[in-house]
């Protein structure tokens, strides 16, 4: 069977051969070693759609700029012009992942006495389901247990090393709104839903003070670079 399992694969490359005979310039050598020489894609190509042919321009695809057979980058040493893919590729583009939309998500949640009915509960088989469900087994802990599936959902494929691109806020109400996050860049989802899980659902229901609070709240933390996403419960 070929190639041989017990032999060094350094040759694979050619590396002593040029070493000794090779009439192309180190430069040139170098290039042949990496792995788009070989024609190696998959992993060790850049998905970004920057990189695919257009209706006037040919495709420009980026490859993993380091040797073939190499071990995986450290993800926390970030290259000056580049990123570290999550399974360790090292790319001289920018990372698609950083491409993405980024929003100010804010969160209006009712927490009046109406949202303490037990006809809605937390969904079952998620990581917070017995969290949940012995704190507030009711509609209020029903839209805690929403809000953590989108947020885990976002943070999907966002690497490790990279902070988070969305910003979060959330606004509960009852006769009158209180902002319990605001602008948050940096809290873990853990953190973010603990925040949430020492309120009982309680009092009355004030809309329009709530409306009008989550406008307010939007106007003082406005960024161009992010857009502005209301979600209303």
């Amino acid at each position: 069977m070929h190639p041989d399992p017990k032999r060094a694969k350094d040759w694979i490359s050619h590396r002593l051969k040029w070493a000794r005979s090779d009439p192309y310039s180190r430069e040139q050598q170098a290039d042949f070693a990496k792995w788009y020489a070989f024609g190696i894609w998959g992993d060790a190509l850049c998905p970004g759609f920057e990189h695919e042919a257009t209706a006037t321009a040919a495709a420009n695809p980026s490859y993993c700029n380091l040797p073939i057979f190499h071990q995986p980058h450290s993800l926390h040493v970030t290259p000056p012009n580049g990123y570290v893919s999550s399974d360790g590729h090292c790319f001289d583009c920018s990372n698609p992942a950083r491409l993405q939309q980024a929003y100010h998500v804010v969160f209006v949640i009712d927490s009046s006495g109406s949202m303490d009915s037990g006809d809605r509960t937390p969904l079952s088989n998620t990581p917070v389901t017995t969290l949940l469900r012995g704190r507030c087994n009711n509609r209020y802990g029903a839209v805690l247990s929403a809000l953590h599936s989108f947020w885990s959902t976002r943070e999907t494929g966002n690497p490790n090393t990279q902070p988070r691109q969305d910003a979060y806020s959330v606004i509960t109400f009852n006769n009158a709104p209180t902002t319990r996050v605001a602008n948050d860049l940096s809290s873990t989802i853990d953190q973010l839903l603990s925040r949430l899980l020492r309120i009982s659902a309680s009092g009355g229901t004030n809309f329009n003070a709530a409306l009008s609070h989550a406008r307010t709240l939007i106007g003082t933390h406005w960024n161009n670079n992010r857009q502005a996403s209301f979600q209303y419960s």
